[in-house]
């Protein structure tokens, strides 16, 4: 993850970044500019990024700020973890289908990266152990 996010972070200019929401008829995506910074871990055991976006180009989307983490774990491997919050957009309307459904949305939309970054995080890893 060090190899991607670090020349964004260093640049400090945002990357456009496209999000998926899996519904259960159709895979809604929506671009957001987002922004990285590389943070620290207390313990140095991990590699933790600060990470905000907002949508791009607008629209009914939330803001979000938080951490992205690549968390060690015990006999190898590691773990991925996307942790913050966002504030849903249109304000009380958008509070009640946030609870509604707008939740489990974000939810889905935030595992979908997660498994976007491990599948290139692993695709990378073949490739250098190949060399």
């Amino acid at each position: 993850m060090h190899a991607k996010l670090a020349p964004l972070a260093a640049s400090a200019r945002s990357a456009r970044i496209e999000l998926r929401a899996p519904l259960v008829a159709v895979k809604a995506t929506h671009d957001v500019e987002a922004v990285f910074e590389l943070s620290e871990d207390p313990l140095r055991f991990d590699e933790v990024w600060k990470v905000c976006w907002h949508p791009y180009g607008g629209g009914p989307y939330p803001d979000f700020e938080g951490t992205l983490a690549i968390r060690s774990r015990d006999g190898g491997g590691c773990t991925l973890e996307l942790d913050g919050n966002y504030e849903p957009p249109l304000g009380q309307f958008g509070r009640v289908f946030d609870a509604v459904l707008g939740a489990r949305i974000a939810s889905a939309t935030a595992r979908e990266l997660l498994s976007d970054l491990a599948e290139e995080i692993e695709e990378r890893t073949e490739t250098i152990q190949a060399s």
